[in-house]
């Protein structure tokens, strides 16, 4: 067997050879220039051990019926390696293996029970990624790599897999600087019809889609990913009917505070604080802290839709890529502007309109500091880029257009409803400084504020404004320690 891998000692049945492809090179330089990152030592070489590679040469020789050459190691994300495979009639195609989040490893063996629990919702997980992908390219014209064959309960390899097409092209991160305006400019807004054919999508209900053909939704793989990850399910993970579009978050935060209750989630959190919140903070106070304001904000998040009005189309379930970013976007080497393949699929799923919603990554406004401190990226040119990408999704989608026509001020109401719901149900607030915290909250405040409540008809909606802004403010109180 002839595999390129940075980090496999060679054994009498492999040859551990040069990188052969370009994608191989890549990830070549990069594993050489972290090798001593502890992810590899960690993560990356126990996963490695565990494979048998043997059985996946001939996995890939029976699914593809011709022998494989060479498999060459081509990258790692949180729970993934990828392989290319060379097979003997040039072909080549992509092998995918899935591996559960490294608790014992990165946390130490305290924490092996979450290894294990990881490792049985791993088949759910492929299932849904699998059926989103059978789904949409049974309904759409979106360019996304087909799968060949699966294994997710038995795999002779030492882990499930996936073996997918390799489509042509590189993921844009490398060329965007090198592109013209215009080619960005095409590329952008074939990007925001992508989106706007995912959000023209119909569902009933949210969660995750487990069957292609009828294009059921099911409970939501992995709800909560963050630093801590999955834990022992606590409570509903769905699916949720269309007219309980806060169900959901609700059922996060109350995951999220039982977790840090628990005592494995505040060893946990113990473990991981490293005095972020300050010098004079203990970390006993900073766990006190955080389990307070999760219990507010779960009291609080039924009510969110008087706080921060939205139109009732801004609910309606809608599909969304869960990482669409550049890097996981193939462009082609022939013709930049020709978007061969959208992938990592992994975590799709089907929410409110108004949370799946974002601006691309890549070109999402993070400050002024990017344009000082990177005079070649253009500030006109991306403000550019960010209106047509609105633009395309609007044009490709009607609930899209109408969504924005009737809320002026949907982006400021649908981000502090993000940050209210990342800070209760999301992991946020483990990982999060304290100070950080107490301004979302206080944003969150100062949008209360905006509202004239005064002006309502009925004195039950300005009531309950009334009580919930208390709450925010007792939570924003209670991070000032």
């Amino acid at each position: 067997m002839r595999i390129v891998h940075h980090r496999l000692p060679p054994t009498p049945d492999i040859e551990i050879v040069p990188p052969q492809s370009s994608q191989a090179k890549l990830f070549f330089e990069d594993v050489v220039r972290n090798s001593e990152d502890s992810y590899f030592v960690l993560v990356s070489d126990p996963r490695t051990k565990r494979l048998n590679f043997s059985a996946l040469f001939e996995v890939i020789h029976d699914i593809m019926k011709e022998r494989c050459e060479l498999l060459e190691w081509i990258g790692e994300g949180g729970r993934n390696q990828l392989y290319l495979a060379h097979l003997s009639s040039g072909r080549q195609v992509a092998a995918r293996i899935t591996f559960p989040y490294s608790y014992r490893e990165l946390h130490g063996p305290e924490f092996i029970e979450q290894d294990e629990i990881d490792w049985n919702k791993n088949p759910a997980r492929m299932n849904s990624e699998i059926q989103t992908i059978y789904f949409l390219k049974s309904r759409t014209d979106i360019p996304i790599p087909a799968i060949y064959s699966t294994n997710i309960t038995d795999s002779p390899v030492g882990a499930p897999y996936s073996i997918q097409e390799l489509v042509g092209g590189t993921n844009v991160v490398p060329k965007w600087q090198q592109l013209s305006g215009a080619q960005k400019l095409t590329i952008i807004q074939k990007l925001g019809e992508i989106t706007g054919k995912l959000y023209s999508l119909e569902f009933e209900s949210y969660g995750s889609i487990i069957d292609a053909t009828s294009g059921a939704i099911g409970p939501l793989v992995d709800p909560v990913y963050c630093l801590h990850h999955p834990y022992p399910p606590l409570g509903v993970v769905g699916p949720w009917p269309k007219n309980d579009p806060f169900g959901i978050f609700v059922a996060f935060a109350t995951r999220e505070y039982r977790w840090l209750e628990s005592d494995l989630g505040k060893r946990l959190f113990m473990k991981v604080y490293n005095g972020r919140d300050g010098p004079n903070i203990s970390a006993d106070k900073a766990w006190e802290t955080r389990v307070m304001v999760n219990k507010e904000l779960v009291s609080l998040i039924p009510h969110l839709p008087s706080l921060y009005p939205l139109p009732h189309v801004a609910h309606r379930p809608t599909l969304a890529h869960p990482d669409y970013r550049f890097a996981n976007i193939l462009i082609s080497d022939v013709d930049p502007t020709n978007v061969t393949g959208i992938i990592d699929w992994e975590y799709a799923a089907v929410l409110p309109l108004w949370y799946t919603h974002s601006m691309l990554q890549s070109i999402e406004y993070v400050g002024e500091e990017l344009y000082i401190n990177n005079p070649h990226i253009s500030e006109v040119e991306e403000n550019m880029l960010r209106e047509e990408y609105i633009k395309s999704i609007s044009q490709t989608c009607s609930d899209f257009q109408e969504f924005l026509s009737d809320v002026s001020d949907w982006g400021r109401k649908a981000n502090v409803l993000h940050d209210i719901i990342g800070l209760a149900g999301r992991g946020n607030l483990l990982g999060t400084p304290i100070s950080i915290i107490k301004d979302k909250l206080e944003l969150a405040l100062r949008e209360v504020d905006n509202r004239d409540y005064s002006g309502l008809v009925f004195w039950k909606t300005y009531q309950v404004g009334v009580v919930l802004k208390r709450r925010l403010q007792k939570c924003a109180i209670a991070t000032m320690i």
